[in-house]
């Protein structure tokens, strides 16, 4: 699942994930994006923009974790201080992507957490 409020951020990052062979659900709407995680949509890694207007980063991570939902994060901020945000040291954050991001670290990133090996990247 891929959440940002920059249309054509979603747009750019979801046709390179449907390239290397990833299934994405695209969302602008961070309150579209979680009532969907509520009616049940499965999803492996959530790529969540830090900064939003309707929901930032932070309220979006605690609402899955009061829905009692865990899935690892990469979060993504143009934030020099990504710590306004969210705690890059949460249990939930797999890996940490300022902007503008070199889309091959983001691919890199995500196949880590496919194989399982760790990833802050930064």
């Amino acid at each position: 699942m891929l959440v940002d409020d920059d249309d054509a951020i979603v747009e750019t990052l979801r046709d390179v994930l449907l390239t290397e062979g990833y299934q994405v659900a695209a969302f602008t709407d961070p309150l579209l994006a979680l009532e969907q995680l509520r009616t049940g949509m499965r999803v492996d890694v959530l790529l969540l923009d830090c900064v939003m207007p309707t929901m930032d980063g932070r309220q979006f991570m605690e609402e899955l974790i009061h829905d009692g939902r865990t899935m690892p994060i990469v979060l993504v901020t143009a934030l020099s201080d990504p710590s306004f945000c969210v705690d890059a040291r949460h249990p939930l954050v797999a890996a940490l992507i300022n902007k503008p991001f070199d889309l091959d670290q983001l691919i890199e990133s995500l196949e880590a957490m496919r194989t399982g090996r760790a990833s802050r990247a930064a």
